[in-house]
């Protein structure tokens, strides 16, 4: 699965998320995109579009949180290839 996300739809608007599933809790970050007002009904239909990534887990050693930092560190470090020489290409 592919997922696009142009640079027009992204916010700083961010948060963390907690779900139980069978006695195990699970958690991660969202990020909310940018979304037009025209399509909410009222001021509490919130049904943004959004990317959350959850926390990978792992029986051994539960919720492996260093792994999701390892992974968007690794993104955020790839995406300053995207300048050369101080210029964005």
């Amino acid at each position: 699965m592919g997922v696009n996300i142009y640079g027009e739809e992204l916010t700083y608007q961010n948060e963390i998320v907690h779900k139980e599933v069978g006695g195990r809790n699970f958690y991660g970050i969202r990020i909310f995109l940018e979304s037009t007002p025209f399509l909410h009904q009222t001021k509490t239909d919130d049904d943004r579009s959004a990317v959350t990534f959850w926390v990978p887990w792992t029986v051994e050693k539960g919720n492996d949180f260093k792994k999701l930092e390892t992974i968007l560190a690794a993104a955020f470090d790839r995406a300053s290839e995207l300048r050369m020489d101080g210029k964005q290409i």
